[in-house]
């Protein structure tokens, strides 16, 4: 009786041995079946998503096509740029050398200009009657009023070369006497527009 008994209890723990087993093999495979359908509705979505990936590959290749013909447009306008205003930094060095030189003649010519303009401003109507009444005036006489009658646009004479030859030569002193015999005639070279002197003239 006691051997039956025990052959129960084993049994029975045998029994539910299998049972658990069973049971962990049931849950197991329902686990399996389950996984397979969310692999299988994972598979179908990305599936579906496949052509829109590969849409978009082709338009970021596209993109970066255009990004890179954009950046090789964009280097060469870079390029032309500093081009320009390299060629921009040379006219304005150069500005400024003519700018330094022309400041530096002007700095030059001041004592020059102010020196003209105190001897202008000694004048007495009695040195132009003197300058008038020269028969044969000298060189400087003729070279300073000769320049005056550049100032005030008064075109020379053309007179037989002096030094012999065929050529005619400029010829300013009768010019000269006629413009000195004017009234007005120191009024206007004191009142002269130094300022407004033209580049010609200069030259």
């Amino acid at each position: 009786m006691e051997l039956i008994n025990t052959f129960k209890t084993l049994l029975d723990i045998k029994r539910k041995e299998v049972l658990a087993l069973k049971n962990r093999y049931a849950d197991g495979y329902d686990c399996l079946v389950s996984t397979e359908a969310s692999v299988n509705i994972m598979q179908e979505e990305l599936e579906a998503l496949l052509p829109e990936v590969i849409q978009t590959g082709k338009d970021t290749a596209a993109k970066l096509i255009v990004v890179s013909e954009e950046t090789e447009a964009a280097d060469k306008v870079k390029e032309s740029v500093a081009k320009e205003e390299a060629e921009a930094q040379k006219i304005a060095d150069s500005a400024n050398a003519i700018k330094t030189d022309c400041e530096t003649q002007l700095a030059s010519a001041i004592p020059a200009l102010k020196a003209a303009e105190d001897a202008v401003n000694c004048i007495q109507k009695g040195d132009i009657a003197v300058l008038k009444g020269l028969a044969n005036p000298p060189p400087d006489v003729r070279l300073v009023t000769g320049v005056v009658c550049m100032f005030f646009g008064i075109k020379p004479d053309k007179i037989p070369d002096p030094n012999g030859g065929n050529k005619k030569v400029d010829d300013y002193w009768k010019k000269s006497v006629t413009m000195m015999q004017d009234t007005q005639f120191l009024r206007k070279l004191i009142d002269y527009d130094k300022e407004g002197i033209g580049q010609p003239l200069i030259d």
